[in-house]
């Protein structure tokens, strides 16, 4: 009786030390495996685009600053240029980075006009087109007082801004949505054709003078 105790017991202990060897050798392959993976998606194709790209970016804004030295008529190229190919690399390096721009995800002109075409599978019932165009006049209203009472620039940055946040309600895309519209009418008016759109009816001119 003894001797079979014994027999168990010597067979508990050897089962017991075979298991743990292979939980332990287990363990350590699942380590290794978990490393090689985040050295693997660290050196991801993703990202040798994005270092590319991201040199494109700087020797396109370069090329922005050096241009913005020249004439008018001589800048009027590469920053025509310059300016819509630096706003696709931004998008690029987000889409391939933290991929934060969702294209047709927007939803701010379609909330506005779905239903108002007549020929839509689906239309909506007449009170919220009606709604919807009600809409649509209010804030092409609003514009035009903006750009009375402020001036062009200031009303392109709170127009946009408003626009925008109130059909997304989203902060960062207001803000960048605002900040590109403001950079495209900055460089094409102001920088290229030396447009005064400084002609606000309520604002003094000293806040006018402190403008770019």
């Amino acid at each position: 009786m003894p001797s079979i105790l014994h027999d168990r017991f010597m067979y508990a202990c050897m089962s017991h030390a075979v298991m743990e060897n292979t939980r332990q050798n287990g363990s350590s392959a699942t380590g290794v495996k978990s490393l090689v993976l985040r050295q693997a998606r660290r050196l991801d194709s993703n990202h040798f685009e994005a270092l590319f790209i991201g040199l494109l970016f700087t020797y396109t804004l370069l090329l922005i600053y050096t241009a913005l030295g020249y004439g008018s008529q001589p800048r009027l190229f590469p920053l025509l240029v310059g300016g819509p190919l630096l706003g696709l690399i931004i998008l690029r390096l987000d889409l391939l980075l933290t991929n934060h721009i969702q294209l047709g995800s927007s939803g701010v002109f379609q909330d506005m006009t779905d239903g108002l075409m007549d020929d839509e599978p689906n239309p909506i019932d007449p009170m919220t087109k009606y709604r919807r165009e009600a809409e649509i006049i209010l804030w092409l209203v609003t514009a035009l007082v903006l750009v009375w009472a402020i001036g062009f620039q200031i009303a392109l940055v709170v127009f946009v801004f408003l626009f925008v946040y109130s059909h997304e309600r989203d902060l960062i895309r207001a803000l960048g949505s605002t900040l590109i519209a403001y950079g495209i009418v900055y460089l094409l008016f102001v920088q290229l054709l030396s447009v005064n759109l400084y002609e606000p009816a309520l604002l003094p001119e000293s806040i006018m003078n402190t403008l770019p």
